[in-house]
């Protein structure tokens, strides 16, 4: 079954189909954000401490070399840490003639690797840029570090030859500004002083790390959406599929948001435009079409004629021609889809919805005169059918292929959904240390199901069972939990959810070589479990 516990938070503003920023635009088409897709090996694991500690060195250097390309002054002590005896990149000057065209520094003379020790924060790399926007007078003066592949900076405040501050900031291409957040003196952020990173290069730094959290909320939200949304445009009928616990039902309902224009489900125009229903074995053609319905007036028993959820919704959208108005079914195959939907196969086929595909119902001669559906019942063309379903429950009803047909398929997949459902739900979009040490376990149990020829993606852990994390956390601080306490998390996480489930898909599946035990260690990435 769907698991629907996840309790992601759409980005404000982005449920209707309205302009999408193309600063995400732009981030996309620059390069993929790090995804489980393209995440490389699991690198050694850094504390939340270490990472400020590292943060504060690689602001340093970026400081410092700057300041050194425009004036070279040697005198301070930065110059022998950070320069002397060091093989300069370009003589630490920018070459003649020096161009960029898409912001790079390190194809074009090396300063990328000057930073490789510090460049990587969990799964995510900050690289070296130069504001393009200033061509052809490209100084250092235009350096800034980037969140690799996002347009959410760190620039720097210049006075004379010397930076004064630093400060984060996001850019906006249709603007051709940057929005500017925090700013802190080099002093204020202790820069160049012994001792560990202070209280204000720690808010530096979970305000340059928001932006990025920010960027790939935006970028999971506009990748998906925009495709979902193409692929339902064309076909006007789509099954969402793909493992348990991949937010297919969120995804559902937040691209019918994108349809009828609405910023939520709580909207009204959500609320009068989109209906949601949940087929499972009891639901029939009378809950979906048409049946009849008993009545009691003033005593007296009967039964009457009465539009099921997808009449009436048809009923609305032919009211109203200019709109869009979508039917959201919840595990579609927990239903006999035969049965319910009837006759209407025919009708749903995106080639002959309106009156061309008018079909009598099994209750047409007890329609009334004056119903719009007198003459016939048809699926108007401004309806459209979302369905979510997964297809390793054994207790599902399968789906015939007159039926698959008429529906567009898009499998939603666990590694492309763990960004973007950990970064939307308390309190995880504030943890970064915390998730990228989840993501290991979440990867590496997944990589063995998927590597299986018995099980195979279909049978991937989704994100929402990892989210259930969030009942064993507490109220701790999740960047600074110690390592025990992380152990103890996903030793419960293991025992109480993912063991049992998997145990039942095993029990379920005689197609695959995986023991329990096996999955057990890919879970904790030993050969056998620790503790």
């Amino acid at each position: 079954m769907e698991n629907n516990t996840n309790t992601e938070v759409m980005p404000e503003g982005t449920g209707a189909p309205a302009e999408i920023n193309t600063a995400a635009q732009d981030s996309i088409n620059a390069g993929p954000v790090t995804s489980p897709e393209s995440a490389p090996a699991q690198p050694a694991a850094l504390t939340y401490q270490a990472k400020l500690e590292q943060f504060k060195t690689l602001l340093e250097y970026f400081v410092y070399h700057l300041e050194y390309l425009v004036d070279e002054e040697t005198a301070l002590n930065r110059y022998a840490n950070f320069i002397k005896d060091k093989k300069l990149p370009y003589d630490g000057k920018i070459p003649e003639g020096f161009r960029c065209g898409n912001g790079f520094i390190y194809p074009y003379g090396g300063l990328q690797s000057r930073i490789k020790d510090w460049e990587l924060f969990g799964r995510d790399k900050v690289v070296i840029r130069v504001d393009s926007r200033h061509k052809p007078n490209q100084s250092p003066t235009t350096f800034f570090l980037q969140w690799n592949n996002t347009a959410r900076n760190i620039k720097a405040d210049w006075e004379g030859s010397k930076i004064s501050a630093l400060y984060v900031c996001s850019y906006w291409e249709e603007d051709e500004k940057d929005t500017r957040g925090l700013t802190c003196t080099v002093e204020q952020l202790g820069l160049f002083e012994d001792g560990e990173p202070n209280q204000e290069l720690k808010k530096f730094w979970e305000a340059f790390y928001s932006l990025l959290a920010e960027h790939k909320n935006w970028v999971a939200w506009y990748q998906m959406t925009n495709e979902l949304h193409e692929l339902i445009a064309n076909n006007k009928n789509l099954i969402l599929t793909g493992a348990p616990g991949t937010g297919k039902t969120y995804l559902a309902k937040q691209l019918a948001c994108n349809l009828v224009g609405a910023q939520s489900a709580k909207d009204e125009q959500y609320q009068s435009h989109v209906k949601f229903v949940q087929f499972h074995p009891s639901y029939d053609y009378t809950d979906f079409v048409e049946g009849l319905r008993p009545y009691n007036q003033g005593g007296q028993l009967g039964f009457e004629r009465k539009d099921g959820s997808f009449k009436a919704l048809c009923k609305a959208a032919l009211a109203a021609p200019d709109e869009n108005f979508v039917m959201i079914i919840d595990e579609i195959n927990r239903g006999q889809v035969s049965k319910i939907f009837g006759e209407l196969f025919f009708a749903l086929d995106p080639d002959y919805r309106g009156p061309e595909g008018l079909v009598e119902t099994q209750y047409q001669n007890m329609v009334p005169d004056g119903d719009q559906f007198k003459a016939g019942f048809y699926v108007p063309e401004n309806v459209y059918i979302i369905g979510t379903m997964n297809d390793i429950d054994h207790s599902l009803e399968p789906l015939d292929f007159a039926f698959r047909r008429r529906f567009a398929w898009r499998e939603i997949t666990a590694s492309e959904r763990f960004d973007a459902m950990f970064i939307r739900t308390k309190p995880f979009a504030v943890a970064p240390d915390f998730v990228d040490k989840v993501y290991w376990y979440f990867k590496r149990i997944n990589d063995q199901i998927e590597s299986d020829p018995g099980f195979g993606i279909a049978y991937q852990v989704g994100p929402a069972y990892f989210l259930k994390l969030k009942n064993f956390v507490g109220d701790q601080d999740l960047n600074a939990m110690s390592d025990e306490d992380f152990k103890k998390c996903m030793d419960k996480l293991w025992n109480i959810h993912l063991k049992p489930l998997l145990a039942e898909c095993l029990k379920v599946n005689n197609d695959t070589s995986l023991t329990l035990k096996a999955l057990e260690a890919a879970y904790y990435g030993t050969d056998k479990k620790q503790g």
